[in-house]
């Protein structure tokens, strides 16, 4: 499914889960914490950044309902400490997470293209 911005972009939608499986969340908590390193920041700064980004591409951000959008206010930082330290979180806050990750995907893959 495609979604046009402003720019008549074509841009794909990001499509997160109800529910994720422990094996899904293993994965999302370590892509988070390579992230984190990656820029060498601590989880308020990692946060800001999450905020920023999905609240940008919030209209496309899918739920399996069909319905668009994700509200990334509602990830605090003591979601993140507890997400990384390996405690589980509610899925809605997941999703924010999985949406982050499927941007920074998408960023890296149109840089890797030029």
């Amino acid at each position: 499914m495609l979604h046009t911005n402003l720019a008549n972009a074509e841009k794909q939608i990001i499509e997160v889960k109800y529910i994720y499986s422990p094996s899904e969340r293993d994965a999302l908590r370590q892509a988070l914490t390579e992230r984190k390193l990656e820029l060498d920041v601590g989880v308020p700064t990692l946060l800001a950044e999450i905020h920023d980004l999905v609240s940008a591409h919030r209209k496309r951000v899918c739920k399996p309902s069909g319905e668009l959008g994700v509200y990334a206010e509602q990830l605090q930082p003591k979601n993140i400490y507890g997400f990384l330290s390996g405690r589980r979180m509610e899925d809605p806050r997941v999703q924010i997470i999985d949406a982050y990750l499927q941007i920074l995907d998408e960023r890296k893959k149109t840089i890797s293209s030029h």
